[in-house]
Formats: C-alpha cells, sequence, structure tokens
C-alpha cells in the first residue's frame, strides 16, 4: 500500500511558492529562492556528481545550474514526483537525469557510469526531506556509499593490474587469431543448460548433476572446474575472464581434454594455453574497443557479452546467447552457507570472515549471512535479468545462500525432471585454419616503438614552449602527434595498459575555478609532461617484462 502525504502549497513573502508536507515546509516560508541559492553555495564542489534527494520546488536544483562551472551532472530524486504531487521542469540538455525513487538498478548503475573512474560524488539531502522520507533517503545513501567505495575498487584493480592485463591481451594474440568466435555458438542449442558455480550449496547437488549429466549442456563458472573434476564430472565449457596468475593456479595441472574454453582476450594467457580443444572467444562488454581491434586483425567478428564483477554473471549471459532453452543455476549461493566461502574441492573454500558479513534475504525467505561484494553481484544478477530477458525460462535452482529477485525458484531435481528428458550433445566444430602467428608480436613490438617515439617527440615540443600561452605552431604538433597516438593505441589496444595514467592525469589537473590564462597554461603544460612521461615509464615496463616471458616461453620449448 502506497502512503500518503498531507500536503499543502503556500505563497511565501517573496510571491514564491513554498510546499507543506506533514506538517514539514520543503523551503522557506519567506525567501525560497535566497536559501536555495545559500544551499547551493555550500553543496557546490566542482568536477563532481551531485545526487540531491529532494527537488521540492526546485530552487536547489535551479540555484546549483547557475552555481555549476563545469557543467557538472545532477542526479535528482523525490518520491514527491514519483506519485505526481509535484512536477519537475524541463532540464533536457542541462546534464540533469531524474529517477524514481524505487529505480534502484538505474540510480546505481547511472552513478557509476555519470560519476566515471572517479569517487567524487556529493550526495545533498534537501530540508526536511529526511524526517518524511527517511528510510528513502538511508537507502540512496547507502547506493552512494556503495558506488564511491566499487569506484576505489576498480581504480585500484585497473592500477594493480593494467600490465597483466596487456601482457594477457599481446599473450594471447597467437591463439585468438586461431579461436573460433562466440558468435559461431549464437543460439545454436535449443536444450536446457545448466550453469554450475561454486557456491557451498554446489556440494548437495553433485549426485544430481552426475546422474542427469548427459541431458543438458554444462557451463562451468571459472574455478568451479576443480569441484566438478573431483567429482568425476565433465563440463562441456569452461567460462574464464581473470587476467590474474591465480586464476591460472585454478587450472594448473589439470587434465583439461574434452572440455572446450568460452574466454575474454585478458585472460590469464596459461589459461588458455591449458585447454587443447576448440576454444571460443568474446569481448566483455566494459571493453568494446577489442572488437574493432581484433576484427582489423583476424577478419572476424566477436559478440559483446554483458556481465559483471564476477565470472559466473559472463557465464549466464553466455548461456542465454547460445541456447533457446531453460536455464538452470545451481551453486550460485552469493551467501556463507554453512559458513563457508565456496563448494567442496574450490581452491579458495575457506571458513568466512566474521568482518566480511552482513545479512541478507535468503533463497528462502530466511535471513543469511553474505558481504558486500555478494551484495554487488547480487544486484548485477537482477539487472541482467531485466536487461537481458530470455527467450525461455530461467530458474535459480542452488536450494540456499540468498534469494535473488527476478529469478524462478524450483528445486534442481524438478529442474532436471522437467527440462532434461534426452540426451544431448555438445556441438562439434572443426578446428580453424592455422593462421600465420609468427609475425603477430613482431608487429605488436613495431607499434610500441612507433608510440615511444611520438611520446618523446611530444616532451620535446612542450619543453619548447616557455611563453605565457601555446604558440600555435606547439599547439599543431601536439595536436597531430595526439591523433596519430590515438590511431596506434587503437591498433595497439594499448589503453588496457595506459587507462590508469589518463584516467588519473585528467583528474589531477581539473581546471580550477577563476583561472587565469597563464594557469591554464601551466596546468595544462604539467598534465601533458606528467601524461607523456607516465606514459613512457608504463610502457617500457611493460615491454620488459614481455619479453622475459617470450624469453622463458622460448627456453622451455
Amino acid at each position: 500500500m502506497n502512503p500518503t502525504y498531507d500536503v499543502s502549497f503556500e505563497k511565501t513573502r517573496d510571491n514564491l511558492t513554498t510546499v507543506k508536507v506533514n506538517g514539514y515546509y520543503l523551503h522557506s516560508k519567506f525567501k525560497p529562492s535566497l536559501e536555495g541559492a545559500k544551499l547551493a553555495e555550500e553543496a557546490y564542489q566542482p568536477h563532481h556528481l551531485h545526487i540531491i534527494f529532494g527537488y521540492g520546488m526546485g530552487y536547489l536544483v535551479d540555484s546549483l545550474l547557475d552555481k555549476r562551472i563545469y557543467n557538472e551532472p545532477i542526479i535528482v530524486i523525490d518520491p514527491l514526483i514519483d506519485n505526481g504531487t509535484l512536477k519537475i521542469k524541463d532540464y533536457t540538455n542541462q546534464n540533469v537525469y531524474v529517477f524514481k525513487t524505487k529505480e534502484i538498478e538505474e540510480i546505481r548503475n547511472n552513478i557509476g557510469l555519470l560519476a566515471g573512474m572517479t569517487n567524487k560524488m556529493t550526495f545533498i539531502v534537501s530540508p526536511n526531506y529526511k524526517k518524511i522520507f527517511l528510510t528513502e533517503v538511508h537507502e540512496i545513501a547507502n547506493l552512494v556509499k556503495e558506488a564511491q567505495e566499487r569506484e576505489l575498487v576498480n581504480i585500484h584493480t585497473m592500477n594493480h593490474f593494467a600490465v597483466d592485463w596487456q601482457i594477457n591481451y599481446a599473450m594471447n594474440l597467437k591463439k585468438m587469431v586461431q579461436d573460433h568466435s562466440l558468435n559461431e555458438l549464437a543460439q545454436k542449442y535449443n536444450c536446457p543448460i545448466v550453469v554450475a558455480s561454486s557456491g557451498p550449496s554446489l556440494t548437495k547437488q553433485l549426485p544430481l548433476l552426475k546422474m542427469y549429466r548427459n541431458r543438458f549442456i554444462l557451463i562451468c563458472a571459472g574455478s568451479t572446474i576443480n569441484s566438478l573434476l573431483d567429482a568425476d564430472i565433465i563440463p562441456n565449457y569452461v567460462v574464464s575472464i581473470d587476467g590474474g596468475i591465480n586464476n591460472f593456479r585454478h587450472f594448473e595441472n589439470l587434465s583439461l581434454k574434452n572440455i572446450e574454453l568460452i574466454y575474454s582476450p585478458i585472460l590469464h594467457y596459461k589459461v588458455r594455453e591449458s585447454f587443447k580443444e576448440n576454444a571460443f572467444l568474446f569481448i566483455p562488454h566494459s571493453r568494446p574497443q577489442f572488437e574493432k581491434n581484433l576484427n582489423d586483425k583476424v577478419n572476424r567478428n566477436f559478440p559483446i557479452m554483458s556481465g559483471g564483477g564476477s565470472v559466473a554473471h559472463f557465464a549466464l549471459s553466455i548461456a542465454k546467447f547460445i541456447t533457446t532453452g531453460p536455464i538452470c543455476l545451481i551453486g550460485q549461493d552469493l551467501a556463507y552457507t554453512n559458513n563457508q566461502t565456496h563448494s567442496a574441492g574450490n581452491k579458495n573454500n575457506e571458513v568466512a570472515s566474521e568482518v566480511s558479513k552482513v545479512m541478507v534475504e535468503g533463497y528462502y525467505g530466511e535471513k543469511v549471512c553474505s558481504s558486500k561484494i555478494f551484495k554487488g553481484m547480487i544486484n548485477t544478477f537482477e539487472d541482467l535479468n531485466m536487461a537481458q530477458p530470455h527467450s525461455n525460462k530461467v530458474f535459480n535452482c542452488t536450494e540456499g545462500g540468498a534469494k535473488v529477485n527476478g529469478y524462478s525458484q524450483i528445486s534442481f531435481k524438478q529442474f532436471l525432471e522437467s527440462y532434461a528428458t534426452s540426451e544431448v550433445e555438445r556441438i562439434s566444430l572443426d578446428k580453424l585454419e592455422k593462421y600465420k602467428t609468427e609475425t603477430i608480436l613482431e608487429n605488436e613490438f613495431k607499434l610500441y616503438d612507433e608510440i615511444l617515439k611520438l611520446l618523446n617527440k611530444g616532451l620535446r615540443v612542450i619543453k619548447n614552449e616557455n611563453g605565457v600561452l601555446f604558440s600555435k605552431k606547439g599547439i599543431a604538433k601536439i595536436g597531430e602527434i595526439e591523433s596519430n597516438l590515438n590511431k596506434l593505441y587503437e591498433k595497439s589496444c594499448m589503453d588496457i595498459l595506459l587507462e590508469p595514467i589518463i584516467t588519473s592525469a585528467e583528474h589531477r589537473f581539473l581546471p580550477s575555478p577563476n583561472e587565469s590564462k597563464y594557469d591554464e597554461f601551466k596546468r595544462v603544460k604539467e598534465y601533458i609532461t606528467v601524461l607523456y612521461t607516465e606514459s613512457i615509464e608504463m610502457i617500457e615496463k611493460y615491454i620488459e617484462r614481455l619479453n622475459e616471458i617470450l624469453k622463458e616461453e622460448s627456453e622451455e620449448k
């Protein structure tokens, strides 16, 4: 039942309008416009995303629009707009975004998109809204906090793995040019697919999984491979995306006969080398630039797949992509079932830490122990369900752990008895014609040399700019260098490596309010100097590491 509110509109002393809700005024009774200007003055943060809970009559939003300097995005949320009590102005083309209070997924996604690779977000609660909408304010405040924490993790991850990911891309090139596109499996199946993840509840499903094994296609999400092989269960496909060495440890020394790999370009290169059967390549939605780069290199199209922070998200999207039949998730606990982190046999399994625990709604409606990371994964599964509805049914048959809204829940036994009624065979594709791989990395190294030459040339040009403004000649040279660099970055996919440096430099050298022309000149000169210098250092570090790996490979042969 929707709550009702006692709402009245009153004229103010300066002949504007204020609103009274349940006895609380949303604006001053005297000068609401002046009050909005003061609030905007206090709240405005240059280069931040501003999230405003409480529109009212719009005085704060309008004042913030007048106050902002760099067209920073503004998100507006107000339950009184949702129910039609209040009307909002048309802010088309003003970088203002209005969301309903219950549009949690849309708010979460857009906070991330609008903030970019930064945690610069300002949450503003308009006067008295907290007294009227306490629960809703706390919910949105938590969303903002989670988004800030998530962006910090993303930035740290990007910085930590940039060199590794670029090495994986380069080392995988020799395989990628010879592997199938996942497009070749698009909607080729009409049978049931089981997506197995390594939550603690997987253990109890293994006997049924084994009993019905030949009556469905089995997709294994990453490290779940150990739990399955320990139970003598052979999946049809393994989906793997993680570029870290620890991911390879899950596959090290395993017998992977008759198992095909579905992977992304920055998967740790030793994982790809572990699979001798056919492999299928897809592009993760977060790296669309890979599509053109690989298409140019091998003249094949690779599908862009949606996912999230877990390989299980991609495994579900891939299942939807390759079958028109029903899909079943098992082992997707997203909680510490029996106080364990993973299923038996998984190398990551351990007793859950008390520090990380939070309570969420369980599979059967009870409260269960989960974590912030698991909560984020739950949100992504729910988002994927709405964004990518499947042509058939998708069931959560985990029978334990956390509840994931939007998915039908039946027992795994019921799913198998209803849908796994006849034998299924994996589609067999011939291996692709051998591609000449000898010159692939050789060509990449040539691109790296061209990039380094241009960066050093750019440093020489910028060093010679010693006036109070950039010379026309200097601007033209830097413009030409930037244009050529961008083309080379695209050819080499070097933005994997340089994204942390570019993002950091952009945020370190933002313009200041009331900046003079000379201050702007100094800032831009320092920005280009730092950007090019750090890019050179990072590329040289990467080339050194890549050469070491290639040397080790050569010696092993």
